[in-house]
């Protein structure tokens, strides 16, 4: 993880906070099948509200800090469509000033193609500027997403 991804992932801790909610970085969705869709899926950021009053409340954030990098995202529609099975809501993140500078360009892109929300990074903290507007239902994740997640959360604990 870079040097932007860490402040922005830090940001997402601070907001979604423990012990309610996990926040899992560069989590593999692929469970297994690279070689046939064209290679591993990575979604920057999965939070999981950890209450089943809460309903297990899953979120996935995907970290854009080019108007190249985004593009290249809304144009591959498989890219996400595995997370956004599994999770309720999905988000395109940027730092503000980045937002600020191209607006329009990435509302009309995220709104309208990729049908995402959009959160920025103010303050050491996640602001969400547009919520996600599809919602729809999440399916019960595969035992293969099961195991990627507790692997990535086991590197995490032995990292702290």
């Amino acid at each position: 993880m870079n040097e932007f991804e860490q402040k922005v992932f830090d940001a997402i801790k601070a907001t979604y906070t423990k012990p309610e909610w996990i926040t899992l970085p560069q989590v593999r969705v692929g469970t297994g099948y690279a070689r046939v869709y064209g290679g591993d899926r990575i979604i920057d950021a999965l939070t999981i509200n950890m209450y089943p009053g809460n309903n297990y409340r899953t979120v996935a954030i995907e970290i854009k800090k080019s108007m190249s990098d985004l593009t290249s995202d809304i144009s591959d529609p498989l890219k996400h469509a595995a997370i956004r099975f599994y999770s309720d809501e999905f988000y395109y993140l940027f730092e503000e000033s980045f937002y600020q500078k191209h607006k329009q360009t990435i509302y009309q892109d995220v709104l309208s193609k990729a049908h995402a929300g959009i959160m920025l990074v103010r303050q050491n903290r996640v602001i969400i500027e547009h919520k996600e507007f599809h919602p729809q239902l999440k399916s019960p994740w595969p035992f293969g997403f099961i195991c990627s997640l507790l692997r990535k959360t086991l590197a995490e604990v032995q990292c702290e």
